[in-house]
């Protein structure tokens, strides 16, 4: 017998909350969770970015994690450079480095 995926019907907005508490609670930066909701590849938050729109998420993130307690301040934090077995030929070489430098609030930066 195999097993069969069914839709279950779900309230959006609650989705919405859990997701967000979810990652928030997991470490996730302000700004990695909103490039989540842009990402097909993430299918919830990418349909729930289409149910509520852009705005609407960003604002949502941002309640959501300073109710919680979980927004850190990393505005100015550059995107990290991915190892060398990550890069796409023709990219430029990665720095030897084992960790890319900590932004201000990274959790790991302590």
């Amino acid at each position: 017998m195999d097993p069969i995926a069914q839709a279950s019907p779900v309230d959006a907005d609650e989705m919405l909350d859990l997701l967000i508490e979810e990652y928030g609670h997991m470490g996730w930066s302000f700004q990695a969770m909103g490039r989540i909701f842009t990402d097909p590849s993430f299918q919830a938050p990418y349909g729930l970015r289409g149910l509520f729109g852009a705005e609407e998420i960003e604002r949502r993130i941002r309640e959501k994690l300073e109710t919680l307690g979980l927004l850190h301040p990393r505005l100015s934090c550059p995107e990290p450079e991915l190892p060398e077995h990550f890069q796409v030929a023709g990219d430029p070489p990665v720095p030897d480095s084992s960790r890319v430098p900590a932004c201000p609030g990274d959790p790991d930066d302590v």
